[in-house]
């Protein structure tokens, strides 16, 4: 309440709370504010933020010293070039009671407005008529961020792992990006993709990023251009990472996504820069480009970083606000934005299908390459101790007296284990065009070479034929060489 003409008028209020991130960098806890009875001083005491224990200060401002005030429910804050609001540029906050007693207080407080500031207030109140508060409860780029978060639960349920990757098995059968899954006709890996993330701090990055601008962006496009946007970006992402990397790498993460939500920002930024003040088109342009250089450079310097799909998701995120991209001006919009959301739908449909019929194919299927591995894996780990055996058991060889040691080991282990593997080849059920029905043509082949090797040898010691070891290194250098050509695909 205004206070009476011959005292001061004194406010008990609170520098932070913990229901809201916003916060006094000058002062902490509870404190005062004191206005003089001719209201051209005001006095704040509390404790220095900063200071070890509770030591007490205060901060006078006289009214050229107070700038931009504002209320935001109980919170008011202004502009000022005192303290380490004014060395760090950013304003003075201070907590009431209630919004009521924040609007009277922020009435007492001296009303000078700098020009930019009124610029950005007047931008603010055409995107809360044309968009609502910003504060309106539910929105699309929070459903979003909940949907990425429940995807990170459920594959953490599935063991993909919590605090960092445990296990990529569940990223490969449920949606991650791969060039030869996705292009096996698993097209849909493309959206899927966008909302899994490989540990918390991938999924914190990408939400915090996403929170910090996707709300305005949304405001600005209107929800279901934000959500073509959205997509698109994502699909320009999972498109430029097929086309980067290939089939060497599992992409997952909304990053894709998230950087064209900063593309966009710059695209709408240029299409409609008439309709945005200067101070705030400055800076969004500063915070889009400081984000997208920052972390392009920062994926250069640090393997595992999916640039592709970022520098791809930037370009689509420009390029569909740039279509989509209408005045804060209601009429306008009311008139334009069905137009907007054709031409927007279009952008989409040939992205998708430019992007099926160019992306690169790969000769095998990512469901025959993983049986093909659970098949061999255990077997090749076995041969390599039975050829260590066996080069240890040739090594000691003297012909004829020890060649019985080499022969058993042949008959009892060496042609039981590669008629084994052979067998297990025979009923694997491969895409008969693709290269892993060839590899497995081609293995069983090697694997007949070895055992017919195996018996000759054994039949030449047992003739104890004194060419019998130089025989069998020439007929393995034929099978070295057949597995050669098998690894080079030709």
């Amino acid at each position: 309440m205004p206070a009476a003409a011959d005292s001061d008028f004194v406010q008990s209020l609170e520098y932070n709370h913990f229901t809201n991130p916003h916060y006094n960098v000058d002062f902490k806890g509870a404190g005062e504010l004191r206005i003089n009875a001719e209201g051209t001083t005001y006095t704040f005491t509390g404790t220095r933020r900063g200071s070890l224990g509770s030591k007490s200060g205060e901060m006078k401002f006289h009214a050229e010293d107070i700038r931009n005030v504002e209320v935001n429910h109980a919170i008011v804050r202004f502009t000022t070039g005192l303290g380490k609001s004014g060395r760090n540029k950013v304003p003075f906050v201070f907590h009431l009671p209630d919004e009521r007693t924040a609007h009277s207080i922020a009435a007492l407080l001296p009303d000078h407005k700098d020009e930019t500031h009124t610029e950005a207030q007047d931008f603010a109140a055409r995107l809360d008529e044309i968009a609502g508060p910003a504060d309106g409860g539910l929105s699309l780029t929070k459903i979003i961020i909940g949907l990425n978060v429940l995807v990170f639960v459920i594959m953490g349920l599935l063991g993909a792992g919590w605090i960092q990757t445990e296990s990529m098995l569940p990223y490969i059968l449920y949606g991650a990006n791969n060039g030869a899954a996705t292009t096996d006709g698993e097209w849909w890996r493309l959206l899927t993709s966008m909302f899994m993330h490989f540990g918390i701090l991938h999924l914190a990055l990408n939400m915090w990023a996403l929170y910090a601008a996707g709300g305005f962006l949304e405001r600005i496009l209107g929800p279901r251009s934000f959500l073509f946007t959205y997509v698109g970006a994502g699909l320009a992402g999972g498109f430029a990472s097929i086309a980067w990397y290939g089939d060497r790498v599992w992409s997952a993460g909304a990053s894709g996504a998230v950087f064209g939500v900063f593309g966009a920002l710059l695209g709408y930024v240029l299409r409609q820069k008439q309709a945005i003040p200067r101070s705030v088109y400055q800076s969004m342009l500063k915070s889009s480009l400081s984000f997208a250089g920052y972390n392009i450079l920062f994926g250069l310097v640090r393997p595992g970083i999916d640039n592709a799909a970022h520098l791809g998701g930037l370009a689509g995120g420009f390029v569909f606000a740039w279509i989509l991209a209408l005045p804060l001006n209601r009429e306008v919009r009311a008139r334009q934005s069905g137009r907007r959301l054709q031409l927007g739908l279009v952008a989409l449909v040939l992205l998708a299908a430019t992007g099926v019929a160019t992306t690169p194919r790969f000769d095998y299927t990512v469901s025959d390459a993983m049986t093909w591995n659970d098949v061999n894996r255990p077997f090749i780990t076995q041969e390599v101790e039975l050829q260590t055996e066996q080069q240890k058991t040739l090594a000691n060889l003297g012909f004829p007296e020890q060649a019985t040691a080499l022969t058993q080991l042949i008959e009892t282990r060496l042609i039981p284990f590669y008629e084994e593997w052979t067998r297990s080849l025979a009923p694997l059920r491969l895409n008969p065009e693709k290269q892993t029905a060839q590899a497995r043509d081609s293995l069983t082949k090697i694997l007949a070479m070895k055992l017919d090797n195996y018996r000759q040898l054994v039949a030449d010691l047992r003739a104890q034929d004194p060419a019998a070891i130089s025989h069998y290194e020439a007929a393995e250098a034929q099978v070295v060489a057949a597995i050669t050509q098998m690894q080079s695909g030709r």
